[in-house]
């Protein structure tokens, strides 16, 4: 099923291009070399911010980047657009979450903040990841991943630095209470499990990774058509209906598989060289 008409090729991060605790692999890295000597573009399409992007991800030097879910939009070294929180609004919200029993992460574009709640629920979900791990590969890995998982709030400068994504964690009721009162000024992009505990993701109103692919093909001139997606989780949910073809991981996410126009093997399957090869986009290694 030979496809010539692909010009971009969207992907995800984690789960998508890579494990959280293992690197890309070779065929994988293969795969995109390959794209690129085609003259087909890349892009990373993750919701981490740009400094927490792994190295091994950087070293693929693709030629697109949205981070934070889509808040920021980069091309070949050049940022396109940006969207951060509102002062007041993110004020609000951390006053709401003042509460014990939830815990409050901010993402900027160099740092994440957590206070000591989400620091701690952070860090035993973590633990539960990397069970077979020693104590020395758990610190090889948050070091790999850019994630140290501590309590740093305090260290936060809203004149300083502004905010694109917060994460909110705790019990579902609270979260939902939580919900309620804040969704009317932001875009919500998941509300899910968290271990045992219920997370939700809130970018600025209007963005997400779909908005973000459409904006960036709209600048290339790249119709739907002509672009692929591939992701794993439901915030890839916007991210897969944005392309022309959206590919879903196995191990991803059950509703993002019924809207994927195709689902590919896992990260440690080749699961993204396989899709490329059958579909005759790229030679088999």
């Amino acid at each position: 099923m030979k496809d010539q008409s692909v010009k971009m090729i969207y992907f995800d991060i984690d789960g998508t291009l890579r494990e959280e605790n293992s690197e890309i692999t070779e065929k994988t890295k293969y795969a995109i070399r390959e794209c690129k000597r085609q003259g087909i573009l890349t892009c990373i399409c993750t919701g981490r911010n740009m400094s927490s992007i792994q190295k091994d991800v950087q070293e693929l030097q693709m030629d697109g980047t949205i981070s934070g879910g889509g808040a920021s939009i980069r091309y070949r070294g050049q940022e396109l657009d940006r969207k951060t929180f509102p002062d007041k609004w993110l004020e609000e919200v951390r006053r709401l979450t003042k509460k014990e029993q939830i815990g409050l992460v901010l993402e900027t574009q160099k740092n994440v903040y957590m206070d000591q709640r989400a620091a701690e629920i952070y860090q035993q979900l973590f633990k539960e990841k990397t069970k077979d791990c020693t104590e020395e590969e758990r610190e090889r890995i948050k070091r790999k991943n850019k994630y140290l998982y501590k309590n740093n709030m305090t260290e936060y400068d809203l004149n300083q630095e502004k905010t694109h994504k917060i994460c909110i964690v705790g019990s579902r009721d609270l979260i939902n209470e939580i919900r309620h009162q804040i969704e009317s000024g932001c875009e919500i992009v998941q509300s899910v499990p968290f271990g045992k505990k219920w997370l939700l993701e809130c970018l600025p109103t209007g963005c997400n990774k779909g908005n973000a692919v459409r904006y960036l093909n709209q600048q290339l001139g790249i119709e739907k058509a002509e672009s692929m997606s591939f992701g794993d989780g439901e915030n890839d949910a916007e991210l897969l209906l944005a392309t022309g073809t959206g590919i879903a991981m196995e191990n991803g996410s059950a509703e993002l598989k019924k809207i994927a126009d195709a689902v590919c093997g896992t990260v440690q399957e080749d699961g993204i060289y396989k899709e490329l090869v059958n579909r005759e986009i790229i030679k088999e290694r």
